[in-house]
């Protein structure tokens, strides 16, 4: 949840990939949440 500012930051931002790659694995996790679609 702390990391959540940042990635709103990284994904409306042009520095995705540096953000993605700094937290690659909190990330990755909390991006499955977020883009993977509704079941």
């Amino acid at each position: 949840a702390a990391g959540t500012p940042r990635v709103q930051i990284g994904v409306v931002g042009a520095g995705t990939a540096s953000v993605f790659e700094d937290a690659s694995q909190p990330l990755q996790h909390y991006l499955d949440i977020a883009f993977s679609p509704s079941k």
